[in-house]
């Protein structure tokens, strides 16, 4: 039993700090693709290409345009 309570303040200590570390450094988490997600967060390969594709040109229309 001592073990059980022992393991779970230890964890219950770690997670207490990392909160504190996220409140302390003042940042937003972000999920695995980057961001909140929706439309802009997309985890397939392709897909990312394509978004990446779109997001380049449209740099460029910007700076000729």
């Amino acid at each position: 039993m001592t073990t059980v309570l022992l393991t779970t303040g230890i964890f219950g200590l770690a997670m207490a700090g990392l909160a504190a570390g996220v409140i302390f450094s003042n940042k937003e988490l972000k999920g695995s693709c980057g961001g909140k997600g929706g439309e802009d967060c997309v985890c397939e390969l392709e897909k990312r290409r394509a978004c990446h594709a779109a997001d380049k040109l449209q740099q460029r229309q910007a700076l000729q345009g």
